[in-house]
């Protein structure tokens, strides 16, 4: 839709590696990819996007045994805007441990370090 109306691309390479059901412990949860803007669009013609794809692998123990009982998440549906405690708490928790794996690969370790030693 993006590039129909605004001419805008986005590129992200190895998008299919995180949708391939057979090899879940090699699916990256996140792609950096490619934005290319039209000339004379912004200052800048080219940018970068972060899509991230939350999973459950090697996380605390209470993100897990919410997984164990719940076994849509992370990928619940958005129909009921009401979530409970422990749900609301799961993914908060999970994409806090997602974004600081991401920062961490990055070289930048952060407050965020302890903030998951305190979830762990």
């Amino acid at each position: 839709k993006i590039r129909i109306d605004l001419g805008i691309e986005v590129t992200l390479d190895g998008l299919e590696r995180m949708h391939d059901p057979g090899t879940d412990q090699q699916r990256p949860t996140y792609l950096i990819g490619k934005i290319c803007y039209p000339q004379g669009a912004t200052e800048a013609t080219e940018g970068k996007i972060l899509y991230i794809k939350p999973r459950v692998m090697d996380d605390p123990d209470d993100i897990f045994a919410y997984r164990l009982s719940n076994s849509s998440f992370p990928f619940d549906t958005t129909f009921d805007q009401w979530f409970s405690e422990p749900q609301f708490e799961s993914y908060r928790a999970l994409g806090a441990k997602i974004m600081c794996d991401i920062w961490q690969k990055a070289g930048k370790p952060t407050e965020l370090d302890k903030l998951m030693d305190g979830l762990s």
